[in-house]
């Protein structure tokens, strides 16, 4: 199998550090070791076969004692361990963190699967694409 080619931090319009932590969170989706997570905040109530890193794009960080959920940005945060990595965000970083409504109509619905398939679209692009990657 061919290594993918990323686009460089440069090309991307973001730092390096912002681009690493992509790249490991990307890694963590393929992999399964992100699990989509349904939150209620009405109930306060996490539901999900495994919490300890759950993933669920209506939520930058939320940690709970069972585990923690985020976004993507948010999972880049923690892994980067800079709460601040993501401070100023533009142009298609944006769209990557909160995609159009017309193309994703709800967020909490959004899958490990799509979210990876939008990271690595951005990451190898520069566009997450985020309607082709919520096709089923």
């Amino acid at each position: 199998m061919l290594a993918r080619s990323f686009l460089s931090a440069e090309d991307l319009g973001i730092r390096q550090d912002q681009r690493d932590a992509l790249i490991k969170v990307l890694h963590m989706l393929e992999r399964g070791e992100l699990v989509h997570t349904v939150f209620s905040r009405v109930h306060h109530t996490i539901f999900a076969r495994e919490t300890h890193r759950g993933f669920n794009m209506t939520l930058w960080v939320e940690k709970h004692r069972c585990g923690t959920i985020a976004c993507i940005g948010g999972w880049a945060e923690l892994v980067a361990n800079d709460s601040n990595l993501f401070d100023v965000v533009v142009n298609k970083l944006d769209e990557l963190f909160s995609p159009p409504e017309d193309e994703v109509t709800n967020y909490a619905s959004v899958t490990v699967e799509q979210a990876s398939r939008a990271l690595s679209s951005y990451l190898t692009t520069g566009d997450p694409r985020w309607s082709e990657a919520t096709k089923s």
